[in-house]
């Protein structure tokens, strides 16, 4: 695999190992080693990294899911391990064009939000209608200068999905 993507391709994007449930342990507490891998493969190899994607109804930690303190305190717990994570992953450095950059350009920062299994979880729940605003606000302070995105499947024919997402 290694020898086909150092001929056809310049970027990775992570899968499972950059998200939520295999990164957040608990309050402060963080195991990055597999995004850590990854980011080094492309350090290594001269690549960039998407990172798939901080939040997602489907990369809910256990100890988070069933997080008893207040709802505040649970938002605080999300812009923390936002902010953490994603400045993590700003301080690995590579070189494009003479200019340093972070070797993580780009994130996810909620992934389909407006879906049935996110439509009833703890993220809308605890934080409100408009917590993708907030985490997208808190992904532009670790790192003003990441790409962040919404993902989503399906927009192309869901009418009522796209109206959601861009209203």
């Amino acid at each position: 695999y290694s020898k086909t993507l150092q001929k056809d391709f310049n970027s990775l994007s992570a899968e499972w190992e950059m998200k939520m449930k295999p990164i957040y342990k608990g309050p402060n507490q963080y195991d990055f080693s597999g995004g850590d891998a990854i980011v080094n493969y492309a350090k290594e190899n001269g690549f960039r990294v998407h990172g798939h994607a901080l939040i997602w109804h489907e990369s809910i930690p256990i100890w988070l899911n069933n997080y008893s303190g207040s709802d505040e305190e649970f938002e605080d717990l999300i812009e923390s391990y936002i902010k953490t994570t994603v400045a993590h992953f700003a301080e690995e450095k590579t070189m494009i064009n003479g200019q340093e950059v972070s070797v993580v350009e780009s994130w996810d920062v909620v992934n389909e939000a407006f879906t049935d299994g996110a439509e009833n979880a703890v993220f809308r729940q605890r934080m409100g209608e408009d917590y993708v605003a907030k985490c997208f606000t808190w992904a532009r302070e670790a790192d003003p200068n990441a790409k962040l995105f919404y993902n989503d499947y399906n927009l192309e024919f869901d009418y009522n999905k796209v109206n959601q997402v861009i209203g």
